[in-house]
């Protein structure tokens, strides 16, 4: 089943399979979100009312289109509470910055691992090494390296 989360104002579908626990979910949420595997997540759904373990199952099988919001107490978010707007504003242009660097180091990290786990890898990672550039065929091999290792993870 997909579930419908969001985190920072970013929605993404997220899976969810009937005898996975809350924390196998959270940590697909992480994963999803690119968050440390060691944060700590709230859940919460389309009335703000915090989803706990016990009812998570049933909430989710009982409403399968709702939207769940996801919050990281220790980013201590207060879009609209706080007592000075732009200090509000700053924190978070400073968490969707945060967030955009944790999805190019993810997604840089699973560059580099798709090309030092395929044949040709190596190759497109010493040349970039080598020259901080790649050449047509080699920006090609890349391409392709990188495409058949998402096919594999995600079909």
């Amino acid at each position: 089943m997909l579930v419908k989360v969001q985190y920072q104002g970013v929605k993404k579908f997220v899976k969810y399979l009937s005898d996975s626990t809350f924390q196998d979910f959270l940590n697909e949420v992480k994963g999803k979100f690119g968050l440390a595997r060691t944060a700590a997540l709230q859940v919460f759904d389309d009335t703000d009312t915090n989803v706990e373990e016990d009812i998570f199952h049933e909430l989710i099988e009982g409403s399968p289109h709702l939207c769940l919001t996801v919050r990281c107490p220790e980013e201590n978010i207060s879009a609209g509470l706080s007592e000075e707007p732009e200090s509000a504003v700053e924190n978070q242009t400073a968490m969707v910055s945060n967030s955009f660097n944790i999805d190019a180091e993810k997604a840089k990290r699973t560059v580099q691992d798709a090309l030092e786990k395929k044949s040709g890898g190596e190759e497109v990672l010493e040349e970039y090494q080598t020259t901080k550039t790649l050449k047509h065929s080699t920006r090609r091999q890349l391409v392709n390296i990188v495409v058949s290792h998402m096919t594999e993870i995600h079909g």
